[in-house]
């Protein structure tokens, strides 16, 4: 996996590659009958951390039993797939439908998860680097992400660092 120390990634590109894993899975079971509505419902609680962190809406929840508090900390916090201002935000960005194509022709493009990346990665550096060094064309683009992009790109390109404190304590 991911977090397990093999491949480090930042918190945005592992909350995409993971969401355009369920959601081509979702759509694959579909296409190949074998759809099975259980398999992808989630608790309510887990399902509501996981896509609504961030918002405005999102009413929090407890630590899962067997949730480690790093990773639980992160999912609220840096991880979080969505930017608001206030409590009554009605434009807040979110992760999943600023990059993922979660239609059903998005199977056939065997280029999605590429092109998702590319777009993250294009997005990432254009929040990251300091405007006198952007030319017109990139600050034009740098300003058109708007600032609720920019602070969520910046939060979420960090890349989560493995809790080693709990290997050592079972």
């Amino acid at each position: 996996g991911i977090l397990d120390g093999n491949y480090l990634v930042s918190g945005g590109v592992e909350r995409l590659v993971l969401e355009w894993k369920v959601t081509h899975g979702k759509w694959a079971d579909k296409r190949d009958g074998l759809y099975d509505e259980s398999k992808y419902k989630l608790p309510a609680d887990f399902d509501s951390l996981l896509r609504q962190a961030g918002s405005a809406v999102y009413q929090g929840s407890k630590i899962r039993d067997g949730m480690d508090r790093f990773e639980y900390y992160n999912l609220i916090t840096t991880w979080a797939p969505n930017e608001s201002e206030c409590p009554d935000d009605k434009s807040e960005w979110n992760l999943f439908k600023e990059y993922l194509d979660s239609s059903a022709q998005a199977l056939n493009s065997p280029h999605d998860l590429s092109s998702m990346l590319r777009r993250w990665q294009n997005d990432v550096c254009l929040a990251s680097e300091e405007e006198d060094k952007l030319n017109e064309v990139q600050l034009s683009a740098r300003h058109a992400l708007g600032k609720k992009a920019i602070r969520a790109l910046k939060r979420l390109s960090g890349i989560p660092m493995p809790n080693m404190q709990s290997s050592f304590f079972c």
